[in-house]
């Protein structure tokens, strides 16, 4: 019995030797924020926090978890509008979360125990705009394990050089091209020069690159279904049908060989003589698709200095049945292949992203007024009631 117990966390400990981390993604109610359950995740093998989307509109509907602190809040600055209210409860919580992993930060170096913070899900119109929210969030936390998430939009990578700069660390989430890693890695290390050229430390700066695994599949199998309706040719079909459910995987292995080939270069070399941390690659949303099982996009991108970004539950699922060893570099020819094979079946791979980008955005912004309306809410009633 005890035996089948020790098993998988075997597998995981082996990850981590493999210099895989897992981060805790989704933490959507509050309880998940006290420091017993915190400790608990430290011990399941969680080292940082991916997720937070306790702030929902349902989360503040239910629980009178908050009611208390939107009182607090209200009554401590009368003046304050609920978007304040909602911004100083969000605070509070990863300032909770931060401090309770801040040990956990120091003893392993700054590699373990990082926190994000998500940015407010406000319609940005310009790279100043993420700027100035994500460097207000650092600023008033004012926690050295903390990273901001910022979209993985045009406006939100082109902040990421002047937040590096200011030395702000910064996790742009739900990446979906290689194009646009490529981007965030540009933008970072020119952002850690800009530190050095001003003679200012870089060795607590991290930059975090998020791709989103099902995300991409999702969207790159919509297309092939297309084509395959289109097509006529039985065999050419049969061929379309065989490219499904291996975008994604691609696209990580060659986002990965990508960070790997830069680090030879001198201007890499520069910046690690300084301390400076390479780009991690986080792999998001590892959720079964039409074509692809979560336990295979797992399996196949174990590598050194990346994070799976996973719930509890498929943590110790997907750590169960695994036998670790390092498979990210595997198969890059192949995944060249895939993207010419995709490209000769005239697929547009970059047609997607400027329009998902304004559909997400507007998705996100609807549910943070959703939320705004719950706090004014509770904060009316609280009123009445006094």
């Amino acid at each position: 019995g005890s035996h089948a117990y020790a098993e998988p966390m075997n597998s995981l400990e082996r990850l981590t030797h493999l210099g895989q981390s897992f981060w805790l993604d989704e933490v959507s109610s509050p309880d998940e924020l006290s420091p017993e359950s915190l400790q608990q995740l430290l011990a399941m093998g969680f080292s940082g926090i991916a997720g937070y989307s306790v702030l929902s509109e349902p989360a503040l509907k239910e629980g009178a978890g908050y009611d208390r602190s939107i009182l607090d809040i209200a009554h401590a600055r009368r003046t304050i509008d609920a978007g304040g209210i909602y911004e100083q409860l969000l605070l509070q919580d990863i300032a909770c979360l931060a401090d309770e992993l801040g040990s956990e930060y120091l003893e392993s170096r700054q590699t373990r125990g990082l926190v994000s913070i998500p940015m407010l899900p406000l319609p940005f119109d310009s790279a100043d705009e993420v700027h100035e929210c994500g460097h207000r969030l650092a600023r008033r936390l004012n926690r050295p394990n903390i990273v901001v998430k910022i979209p993985a939009s045009p406006h939100g990578i082109a902040a990421v050089q002047s937040l590096v700069a200011d030395n702000v660390s910064v996790y742009v989430a739900d990446l979906r091209d290689r194009k646009r890693i490529a981007q965030v890695h540009d933008a970072y290390l020119a952002g850690l020069e800009q530190r050095v050229a001003s003679n200012q430390p870089i060795a607590q700066i991290h930059c975090l690159a998020g791709v989103n695994m099902a995300g991409i599949d999702d969207w790159v199998d919509m297309l092939l279904d297309e084509a395959i309706a289109q097509e006529e040719d039985p065999e050419l079909r049969i061929e379309l049908e065989g490219l499904k459910g291996k975008a994604a995987i691609a696209t990580g292995r060659l986002a990965a060989a990508m960070v790997a080939n830069r680090a030879r270069g001198p201007k890499w070399n520069a910046l690690q003589r300084l301390n400076g941390n390479p780009l991690t690659l986080v792999w998001e949303r590892l959720l079964p698709t039409q074509a692809c099982q979560a336990a295979t996009y797992f399996d196949s991108l174990i590598g050194p200095h990346t994070i799976c970004a996973l719930s509890r539950t498929d943590l110790a699922e997907l750590t169960a049945h695994v036998v670790p060893s390092v498979s990210l570099f595997h198969g890059y020819a192949q995944s060249h292949a895939l993207f010419s094979a995709l490209a000769r079946a005239g697929l547009d791979l970059d047609r997607e992203s400027d329009s998902e980008d304004a559909v997400r955005a507007e998705k996100n912004h609807l549910a943070y007024l959703g939320a705004l309306e719950v706090i004014s809410e509770k904060r009316i009633a609280a009123a009445l009631n006094a």
